[in-house]
């Protein structure tokens, strides 16, 4: 039976002295952890806290590295049989012990933090924050883990009473971007999935959500290709939030692909007068942009047909009569 008050003194006492035996020896011992269901939750908290401080320890600058670079020089170093040397990440000069314990207490850290996400339903509450936590530092150094559990923990959180979801921003936060484009896609289509249903139930989960696909609407606009329409609709939703998210989402996605939402240009117009009070100048921004960026493909649309184009203009001559100047004046400058 392992006996964790000793093997915590073992490891702190490498760090504080350098000694890198007494800290491969430590981790070792951890790595004989008995089913997690036979350990107390305050022993697997506090081997979360261990594993951080080696980890802060050997990579002191470890969250400004991104994270697909470091897995791959991570894996570059494990191998056994590699023939090249790389010396772009390195444990900090500080550092106990050598390279060689290095390699190995990161492959240790790897297989415990697995050990952790394959436990994480059965675990409690508290040690699951505690893990999440752990995450902020260990993700950099297990990106594929994080990459292969992604969508499960997803599903996991989603599950949660509200009350408990506060952590899922961090778990988003813990390397999201080196997240392929399919596990992004995954995540906008449970987005949009979750606005299109009634009732302000599961809002917070889905603010967590948007929150984490903006970071992307400008590397993935294609997220909302087959979705433009969907997007759109979102600045009728019955939801604050959703309407917010939509306009911050068509801001970004004026300025990469235009192309996506000219087509729609009447569509959206017809909301000017119908948006929140507080969101209204940014959503005449980017009217004004996207009319800057489709001014011929737009004109052209509408003069198709008479009845585009007197929409067109029953729409700016209405704005135009508005009380506020921001909006007449617009409607104006677009006349």
């Amino acid at each position: 039976m392992v006996e964790f008050s000793e093997v915590y003194s073992k490891i702190r006492q490498g760090l504080r002295e350098k000694d890198s035996s007494l800290l491969e020896e430590g981790i070792k011992q951890l790595l004989g952890l008995p089913p997690f269901e036979q350990v107390l939750s305050h022993d697997l908290e506090e081997i979360l806290n261990c594993m951080k401080e080696v980890i802060n320890a050997f990579f002191p600058r470890t969250s400004t590295k991104t994270m697909g670079a470091l897995d791959e020089q991570i894996d570059e170093i494990l191998k056994e049989d590699s023939e090249e040397e790389s010396n772009e990440i390195e444990p900090d000069d500080k550092s106990p012990g050598n390279t060689e314990d290095f390699y190995d207490i990161t492959r240790d850290i790897r297989i415990l933090t697995e050990k952790y996400y394959a436990a994480f339903p059965n675990l409690t509450p508290s040690v699951q924050d505690s893990f999440i936590k752990y995450l902020k530092v260990a993700a950099p150094l297990t990106p594929k883990i994080y990459e292969s559990n992604f969508l499960s923990f997803l599903d996991y959180f989603e599950m949660l009473p509200a009350k408990r979801l506060e952590f899922l921003a961090d778990f988003l936060d813990c390397g999201g971007n080196i997240l392929p484009h399919e596990i992004i896609r995954d995540v906008s289509m449970r987005f949009f999935t979750l606005a299109e249903k009634k009732g302000p139930e599961k809002v917070l989960f889905a603010s967590y959500l948007g929150s984490f696909l903006l970071q992307f609407s400008d590397i993935y606009p294609e997220l909302t290709k087959d979705k433009t329409t969907t997007l759109i609709n979102l600045l009728d939703n019955a939801e604050y939030y959703f309407r917010s998210f939509a306009i911050d989402f068509l801001k970004t996605l004026v300025q990469v692909r235009p192309e996506l939402l000219a087509p729609h240009f009447l569509e959206l117009l017809n909301h000017i007068s119908t948006i929140d009070q507080k969101i209204q100048s940014t959503f005449l921004l980017f009217i004004r942009d996207l009319l800057n960026s489709k001014s011929s493909q737009i004109l052209e649309q509408i003069g198709k047909n008479k009845k585009m184009t007197q929409r067109f203009l029953d729409i700016v001559i209405e704005l135009i009569h508005k009380s506020d100047f921001e909006i007449s004046n617009f409607a104006c400058e677009s006349l």
